[in-house]
């Protein structure tokens, strides 16, 4: 049944929508609607700035969210030494996915790494070869900030983005979590050198996602504020004047717990090669 949502839609404007699923974690709750025009899904109401900032200053990091909100989700796995190898290979296999394999890197120049937690991509691309003097990070998390910097990185908080130019500008699993997607877009044109590249990592919202219904791993309180959909992500990037050039997919995000071998592998692999999960992967000029 369509309802108007409380909050306009932030990726098309639209004030339609259909409620979905409301998640609770501890004191928190926050509850999903699919946009009618765009067909994305977003937190409504949005949290407020005070929020997010105190949401991403609390040793996030450390959490772990595997204890009933998502079976899935546990910070403290992702950001720790023996997951390291296991995230650096997630990152060679959706650059090689669009043809971006390490000589394109090291020839990039700047690199920003926008949302860069504590530099976990920058210790991917220091081992394949790039120069540390050419990383640049920005975050919202003063902590994760904070281990970045003891790395070596030059990190800073958001408001503080070097009003410089790169050639090439990441976004792994970031947009997602952005309050206003469109105006970070434009951010990130005014940053990108001519002939420069973006990349953009986000969960996608889709069919296969509606029809998992509650049991999508990425309905998260406060933390996820817009999951989009195929025609929303690429419109809002080309609405601002990006072409995309390359595109790929993950596989359909079935965890080896609900999803035993050999069907777990033939489902990824039919959901990848029919985009049916698809962000996870857009290059942009």
């Amino acid at each position: 049944m369509t309802v108007l949502m409380k909050n306009q839609c932030r990726i098309c404007g639209s004030f339609e929508g259909v409620f979905l699923v409301e998640k609770i974690h501890g004191h928190l709750k926050s509850a999903w609607v699919l946009c009618k025009h765009c067909g994305s899904a977003h937190i409504d109401p949005y949290p407020t700035q005070e929020e997010l900032t105190k949401y991403y200053n609390s040793d996030y990091i450390k959490m772990d969210l595997s204890d009933g909100m998502d079976a899935g989700v546990s910070h403290k796995l992702r950001f720790s030494d023996e997951y390291r190898s296991t995230v650096f290979n997630e990152y060679a296999y959706s650059l090689n996915d669009v043809g971006f394999e390490s000589g394109r890197l090291i020839n990039s120049g700047d690199i920003l790494d926008y949302g860069c937690a504590d530099g976990v991509f920058f210790d991917f691309l220091v081992a394949e070869g790039v120069p540390k003097e050419n990383l640049y990070g920005v975050d919202i998390g003063a902590d994760m900030i904070l281990v970045a910097r003891e790395k070596g990185y030059r990190c800073f908080h958001i408001e503080e983005i070097s009003k410089k130019n790169f050639g090439l500008i990441t976004l792994w699993d970031v947009i997602e979590h952005v309050p206003h997607p469109r105006e970070l877009v434009r951010e990130i044109k005014s940053l990108l050198s001519i002939g420069g590249r973006v990349i953009v990592q986000t969960p996608h919202f889709g069919d296969l996602t509606l029809f998992m219904k509650e049991a999508f791993a990425h309905y998260l309180v406060v933390e996820h504020l817009h999951l989009f959909s195929r025609k929303a992500l690429l419109a809002l990037f080309e609405n601002e004047g990006f072409e995309c050039v390359a595109q790929s997919s993950f596989g359909a995000n079935a965890y080896a717990k609900y999803v035993s071998d050999p069907y777990k592998t033939a489902f990824d692999k039919l959901a990848k090669n029919l985009t049916l999960a698809l962000p996870k992967f857009f290059i942009l000029s």
